[in-house]
């Protein structure tokens, strides 16, 4: 890296270098200084090569924004977004399509600062940072989860659930944490089985084995065993799932049962799989927003409590 700088350096120091040659080493340069993270040293050659070269200038605010996430500059990272739509309607309509979606990353920005603010106790500032990120997608989930826990701190459940009710219909799967959410918000809710209602709901509207197993607890909670049975039975003619057909088995085992098949049937049950990146592979047992291995956004997914569904 050491090298590349300097070559880099002497290059600039050569006078017959044409204007673009000379903005080419600039941006060069910028980039070696990222890599090495000296982000200072490249957020200022990129300023001024935003500002003298028409030609390298969405390129060079693309990289401005890998300066602003590394350090955290959410504001400046904002600002920089918007200047790229702003620059791919007027003048060059490849600035908002290097990579991920320019529109995504404001909207992800946007989030990082509401959660800031909730963390400073400012509610209201959150609310706006995450009205603003559903600016251009309603439905984003970050966004509409980040308003269901800003309701459910300002006392709103009703509210909250408004907000959860726009995920379950975006079509996104189900996870872990936003049953957990869910949870959270019914447990504000007057009148008993509130969360047994809405998951019966979720359930229609997605039928995944999460949510099976999951409102199965709530029946038996309410009312027995045999009720949580009977429902899982009825779900397996048409889902057939691994998670499901165990926890029915489960279901039959005497309770002092310590066999191994109870552990591995109780195994197949749990969310033991946790997150994937569709982008570079990164598995891990909880979301990032980020995913830490490729840095993009929004990439980690939900794998399921089991390696895979059945098929019948």
């Amino acid at each position: 890296m050491d090298r590349a700088i300097r070559i880099h350096q002497n290059l600039l120091a050569r006078s017959h270098l044409t204007v673009v040659q000379l903005h080419q080493v600039h941006l060069e340069l910028a980039r070696d200084f990222i890599a090495a993270g000296l982000y200072d040293r490249a957020e200022q050659l990129l300023r001024d090569l935003s500002d003298e070269s028409p030609d390298l200038n969405a390129t060079a605010q693309r990289h401005l924004l890998e300066v602003f996430e590394a350090q955290r500059e959410w504001s400046e990272a904002v600002v920089t977004a918007e200047n790229l739509i702003a620059l791919s309607l007027s003048e060059d309509p490849l600035a908002a399509g290097h990579g991920q979606s320019v529109h995504q990353l404001r909207c992800h920005y946007l989030c990082e600062q509401a959660e800031t603010a909730i963390t400073a106790q400012d509610s209201s500032s959150a609310r706006q940072y995450y009205h603003d990120a559903l600016r251009d997608n309603g439905n984003d989930l970050r966004a509409r989860m980040g308003l269901a826990n800003a309701s459910l701190l300002e006392g709103s459940s009703k509210e909250a659930l408004g907000h959860f009710e726009v995920i379950m219909a975006s079509g996104r799967t189900c996870t872990p944490e936003l049953l957990d959410l869910l949870s959270r918000i019914c447990a504000d809710q007057a009148g008993e089985g509130a969360y047994s209602a809405v998951l019966q709901r979720y359930y229609e509207q997605q039928p995944a084995p999460l949510l099976a197993l999951t409102l199965a607890a709530e029946l038996e909670a309410e009312k027995d065993r045999a009720a949580a049975d009977h429902f899982l039975r009825l779900t397996l003619a048409d889902n057939p799932s691994v998670a499901v057909a165990a926890a029915l088995l489960l279901s039959g085992l005497p309770e002092e049962n310590d066999q191994p098949e109870r552990r591995i049937l109780e195994q197949l049950t749990q969310n033991k799989q946790g997150y994937a990146c569709d982008h570079c592979g990164f598995t891990g047992q909880s979301r990032h927003w980020r995913c830490p291995g490729c840095r993009h956004w929004d990439s980690i997914h939900y794998l399921g409590a089991v390696p895979q569904d059945a098929h019948v």
